[in-house]
């Protein structure tokens, strides 16, 4: 475990989080569970995630959202237009996430056994 700096005071405790370096064997078990659970939903069509959900897509990655997004900037500029942006911050939004209601959707979505057991 490692704190990471967030905001604030540096002498302030709690504007640090913790951040874990995971293992090479937690990345590869990740790895093949995402790989998993991806390709449960390609072969049965479920759509969880929308267009513009550029990770944990096959070829997107946070250069190809830069990538969309410059060119959805840049398209009324061309045609003389003006863009506003509004940017909105989720900090700490992975633990707002309902882990009982995530379980539910996981089931819901067929996902069983050992992978269920380990998002679990």
């Amino acid at each position: 475990m490692t704190p990471a700096f967030k905001t604030g005071e540096h002498y302030d405790p709690a504007n640090y989080r913790p951040v874990s370096l995971t293992s090479l064997p937690g990345k590869i078990l990740e790895h093949i569970v995402v790989g998993t659970l991806m390709t449960h939903l390609n072969i049965n069509n479920i759509h969880v995630l929308c267009d513009q959900q550029h990770d944990f897509r096959k070829g997107g990655s946070c250069e190809t959202q830069l990538i969309e997004f410059a060119e959805d900037l840049n398209k009324p500029m061309a045609e003389g237009l003006e863009s506003e942006v509004v940017i909105m911050g989720f900090a700490k939004a992975s633990d707002k996430v309902n882990h009982s209601l995530l379980i539910h959707k996981v089931r819901y979505y067929g996902v069983q056994g050992c992978v269920n057991k380990w998002i679990n």
